[in-house]
């Protein structure tokens, strides 16, 4: 920590009380500067071309019992720089205004020109006073800054922490193998698009999609051939609807789709649109393949459980009648 210094602007022309500073100089723990002036206009030239060096930290010595010109000065003081500490030594008797200043905090002390003793002990206490703020003032500056850095890097830690908690809950509802999103995020959407629909009258319709024939691709050709189709299928759906559908992996070879804002009729048609794009792929290994769809739409009070039933059955019956096919309920 650098150390303390202060400043003493002495105004007048004795020598014992510069001489008494000096002393005061070699025992402090701090450094002092010494500014010896010897006229009231001295002591303002002082303030105005010097003291904005020294960051508040003077102390002024009047010694000069000239009364008027010593109360321009206090005033002046104590309007433009009123953290300085203002001493005034008299001869023969104090002024006549001395309580009042006091107790206006004009100055900070009224002493006996004669009285060493006392001038020493009163600058001794205002310099050590104005030490013991100084340090504090200066733990409180370092106390601050430690508080940034700490609240900066609890910042970006937090930061972090979001960024990692976005991404654990991204892994949570994306389906590992396709990676669209899976069954936990479809429920979400699901109840939200149902909950708007009941408050807002939207329409809102699903698409339950079923891989024909599923098994005897992984018994024909492997796994890894029925994990690449999986994969392709997740692809070509999710690049044929809008930005409002939401495509996920339901399970094993099925997927949903939800549709916000789509009646049955509109359903229905994007449903023939995707089985013919999925009829007329290419799948690597197993060339062509084909699905089933269920679409249903959204009646009022229903829950998820009834439209998803409305759909499964619609997509057995699809499959009852020869698969390829789209089926409404």
């Amino acid at each position: 920590m650098p150390k303390t210094f202060f400043t003493i602007l002495y105004i007048g022309s004795h020598k014992t009380p510069p001489k008494l500073i000096q002393l005061l100089k070699e025992a402090a723990p701090f450094s002092i500067k010494l500014e010896c002036v010897t006229s009231c206009d001295g002591a303002i030239d002082f303030f105005n071309e010097v003291y904005s060096d020294y960051h508040n930290k003077a102390v002024c010595i009047f010694d000069l019992n000239k009364v008027d010109s010593e109360s321009m000065v206090l005033e002046y003081i104590n309007m433009e720089y009123p953290q300085t500490k203002n001493i005034i030594l008299y001869k023969g008797r104090p002024w006549k205004n001395a309580l009042a200043l006091l107790n206006q905090q004009y100055i900070h002390g009224m002493i006996e020109q004669l009285d060493t003793k006392l001038i020493s002990s009163v600058l001794s206490k205002i310099l050590n006073e104005m030490f013991l703020l100084d340090q504090l003032e200066l733990g409180n500056a370092e106390l601050a800054i430690r508080l940034k850095e700490v609240e900066q890097k609890l910042s970006l830690r937090t930061t972090e922490l979001t960024k990692k908690n976005i991404a654990l809950h991204d892994l949570s509802v994306t389906d590992k193998l396709t990676q669209i999103p899976n069954r936990l995020k479809l429920d979400e959407q699901f109840t939200f698009n149902i909950q708007s629909c009941t408050r807002y009258q939207f329409s809102f319709s699903i698409i339950l999609v079923d891989i024909d024939f599923f098994k005897k691709v992984n018994d024909t050709f492997g796994h890894q051939a029925g994990d690449d189709v999986l994969i392709a299928m997740a692809n070509l759906l999710q690049s044929n609807l809008r930005n409002t559908d939401m495509v996920g992996r339901w399970g094993g070879e099925e997927f949903l789709i939800l549709c916000p804002n789509s009646n049955l009729k509109q359903t229905v048609i994007l449903a023939n649109k995707l089985r013919v794009l999925i009829e007329n792929h290419h799948f690597a290994v197993v060339d062509a393949i084909t699905a089933s769809f269920g679409v249903t739409e959204f009646c009022q009070k229903d829950t998820e459980t009834e439209m998803l039933a409305r759909a499964d059955d619609a997509l057995y019956e699809a499959k009852e009648k020869g698969r390829n096919i789209v089926i409404e309920r």
